[in-house]
């Protein structure tokens, strides 16, 4: 790299279950983080249906836990494709 930086476009995401695909009356919505890199930037805009393929990945929580607390684990999915 001449300069030293080197920059690419990315975005994160936050997808959330249909609420038609839900079983039950009043059962919460699950959402997922979606990690976008390069050509999946900006594919897709607030309220559209997607599907998404990609890597799940385990993500440790960044929380400051007392010494008695267990360590909380998070998920999220580094995309590959999506189709709007």
């Amino acid at each position: 790299v001449p300069d030293g930086s080197e920059h690419a476009d990315y975005q994160e995401m936050k997808v959330q279950e249909s609420a038609s695909a839900l079983n039950r009356v009043g059962s919460v919505p699950r959402s997922l983080l979606i990690k976008l890199s390069d050509d999946l930037v900006d594919r897709c805009n607030p309220g559209d249906e997607v599907v998404v393929v990609g890597e799940l990945k385990a993500e440790w929580q960044n929380q400051s836990l007392g010494p008695n607390v267990e360590v909380m684990v998070g998920m999220s999915m580094l995309a590959h494709s999506v189709r709007v």
